[in-house]
């Protein structure tokens, strides 16, 4: 099962979602895998972030792109990095590193207001994960 390194949540009504943005709705996507939803206007919901999964390898920050059974795939920027790792170059100064995760020595999350919403004041900015 893929999973991706990054995603979009929103709070409404003090219960956390997956927020995909349509035209001028917000879809809200329930967490719990029964694919209930809601659709509101733009505008009516206030709480909504972004996250962004980072790895820690062999002494290497890279951002995970995605995950798939026991790999990620790590975006790579472009220094000494890109050759540690052995990333390819996946389009003009972009790096990718397929990375067994059992080689990963850190994963956490970055979380950071979405363009237009308020950032939920009890939410950590930053979590470790367990993986």
């Amino acid at each position: 099962m893929k999973n991706r390194g990054s995603d979009t949540y929103a709070i409404y009504n003090n219960v956390e979602y997956r927020l995909v943005r349509v035209g001028n709705i917000d879809k809200l996507i329930s967490l719990d895998n029964s694919n209930n939803s809601i659709e509101l206007q733009r505008g009516l919901l206030k709480y909504a972030y972004q996250t962004r999964k980072w790895a820690s390898v062999k002494g290497c920050d890279a951002i995970v792109k995605e995950e798939e059974n026991e790999v990620m795939i790590l975006t790579v920027r472009p220094s000494e990095d890109v050759k540690i790792l052995e990333a390819v170059e996946v389009e003009k100064g972009m790096y990718e590193a397929k990375i067994n995760k059992y080689d990963i020595e850190l994963l956490w999350e970055e979380r950071y207001p979405l363009h237009g919403y308020l950032f939920p004041e009890d939410l950590k900015k930053t979590e470790k994960l367990d993986f």
